[in-house]
This record gives structure tokens, C-alpha cells and sequence, in this order.
């Protein structure tokens, strides 16, 4: 899946479920992780 068909909105959303998540599971580790990775993806 290419990051092109999100639109912006998807993408706040995505963010948005990621971290509520990850301050359920208290995983900050992971959090940062994936944002890092979701920017990189974005980069590209």
C-alpha cells in the first residue's frame, strides 16, 4: 500500500489511533517507532 492513496485525513487518523494505542499500552518505545517510520515512509 503506497502512502499516495491516503488522503491527509487518513493519515491524522492514522496518527490519531497510533497514539491513543500506544498510551493504552503505555508503549512509547513503539510509538516513536512507528512515527519515525510512518515519516519515512512519507519521505519517500
Amino acid at each position: 500500500m503506497s502512502a499516495s492513496c491516503l488522503k491527509q485525513g487518513d493519515w491524522l487518523l492514522l496518527f490519531e489511533v497510533i497514539i491513543l494505542c500506544s498510551i493504552i499500552d503505555g508503549n512509547y518505545r513503539q510509538l516513536v517507532k512507528l512515527t519515525n517510520h510512518i515519516q519515512n515512509i512519507v519521505m519517500i
